[in-house]
């Protein structure tokens, strides 16, 4: 079945970390990746490294002036401090691995995380959890093959103009959101968008201004809503559960059911 929606924010990695990662750590403030004197120890880190981020009080862009690979990246104490890490340079940063959370493989982000004009690519097969705020501008794209969540209460995704791109399934917590003004916004797996199993009352609100999203599933019940302004939205597997949505558009008109 296919169903096309016409008209209508972290990131980050975990697996074991087995060999003896050395945890590098930004200084803070603006500067280059490669620049060794924007790091603590005085170099950049390299393929067996973390990449630690901290939170502070004033934003900060990180410019990713080469293509990297690192172990995997942290960003700790989002959850105390508000500010927003921009990452630019048009290049690309990829994991060889994941960092081991208490209880469960994944990718904490608390706080949120602009990719504009960077490529941030989770190579391992663990899942990614999202606390906070992922932004994709043009140019820019976020990409995993295996279990997504946007975990915590609030956390959201915004694709403005760039390309979310999972090659496993999505699911979604408490007061989460996902917005697409522009750009594309893929789900490739047939589990496709779903409420965590964790916690049955879970919402999502979905608004698509603009792109393109297509995934392979959708389920969006619990009182969750679909705002539908523009651009194109297509569902291409029969997991489709619209129960209890609230859509806060008139969307039925370009809705078009196309069975397989």
């Amino acid at each position: 079945m296919k169903i096309r929606l016409g008209c209508a924010f972290f990131a980050f990695f975990v697996l074991t970390l087995a060999v003896s990662a050395a945890n590098i750590k930004w200084k803070g403030g603006d500067g280059k990746w490669s620049v060794g004197d924007n790091w603590e120890g005085g170099s950049a880190p390299e393929t067996t490294d973390a990449a630690i981020f901290p939170a502070g009080d004033a934003d900060y862009t990180v410019e990713v002036d080469a293509d990297v690979t690192i172990h995997h990246w942290e960003f700790p104490d989002g959850s105390k401090k508000t500010s927003t890490v921009t990452f630019t340079g048009g290049h690309t940063v990829t994991t060889t691995a994941l960092k081991e959370e208490t209880g469960s493989a994944s990718v904490r982000n608390l706080r949120c995380v602009v990719l504009d004009k960077a490529k941030f690519v989770l190579s391992s097969g663990k899942n990614f959890q999202l606390y906070g705020g992922l932004v994709l501008k043009t140019g820019s794209e976020f990409a995993i093959n295996r279990h997504g969540q946007i975990y915590g209460d609030g956390s959201y995704i915004l694709v403005d103009g760039g390309y979310f791109n999972d090659s496993g399934q999505l699911s979604y917590a408490d007061n989460s959101k996902i917005t697409v003004n522009s750009g594309q916004f893929r789900q490739n797996n047939a589990s496709g968008i779903y409420p965590n199993a964790k916690n049955t009352s879970y919402d999502l609100a979905f608004t698509v201004n603009g792109g393109t999203v297509t995934t392979k599933g959708l389920q969006l019940v619990n009182g969750s809503s679909l705002t539908i302004n523009g651009g194109e939205m297509t569902v291409t597997a029969s997991k489709i559960n619209l129960d209890g949505v609230s859509p806060t558009n008139d969307v039925t008109h370009a809705i078009v059911l196309d069975a397989t």
